[in-house]
């Protein structure tokens, strides 16, 4: 996994809470979603793209020096 991935699943999921937080602030649906699925998924997208960030960084040698001293 690139770092690239993790940047574009970050982005993805910003998209995501981004237009789900201003179709629920219009009171209106997406393509038949609700807003508050919209909020989810980003939201679950962004958790991903973190935990992919955590595991890059605990799997990086240099981290692990740096952190133990």
């Amino acid at each position: 996994m690139k770092n690239k991935h993790i940047l574009i699943t970050l982005l993805i999921g910003i998209i995501f809470v981004t237009l789900g937080s201003l179709f629920k602030i219009m009171h209106q649906t997406v393509f038949g979603l609700s807003a508050k699925s919209l909020l989810s998924t980003g939201l679950l997208i962004e958790f991903i793209a973190v935990v992919m960030l955590f595991i890059k960084l605990i799997k990086n040698k240099k981290i692990k020096k740096t952190l133990n001293s």
